[in-house]
C-alpha cells in the first residue's frame, strides 16, 4: 500500500493506495481505477460521483494537487 502524496505515478491503481475505504469504493465504482484518472478528473466532475460528499471531493486532489494535471 502506498501513502497518497504527488509523487505517486499516475499508471498507480487505486486499489494500492490508503484512502478512506468510502472513498476508495465511490471512484472504483465511478470507474476510476488509476490515481492518473483521479488526477484528470475536475472537482465538478467528482462531485457527481455518489457517496462523495463536498470534502471527500476536496481531499484526494488537494493530497494530489501538486501533480493535479487540468
Amino acid at each position: 500500500m502506498f501513502d497518497l502524496g504527488p509523487d505517486l505515478p499516475d499508471d498507480t491503481l487505486v486499489e494500492m493506495v490508503r484512502l478512506p475505504t468510502r472513498i476508495r469504493n465511490a471512484v472504483k465504482f465511478a470507474g476510476l481505477k488509476t490515481i492518473g484518472e483521479i488526477r484528470e478528473t475536475t472537482d465538478e466532475a467528482l462531485a457527481t460521483i455518489p457517496n462523495l460528499g463536498p470534502g471527500s471531493v476536496k481531499w484526494p486532489p488537494a493530497q494530489l494537487n501538486e501533480a493535479k494535471r487540468k
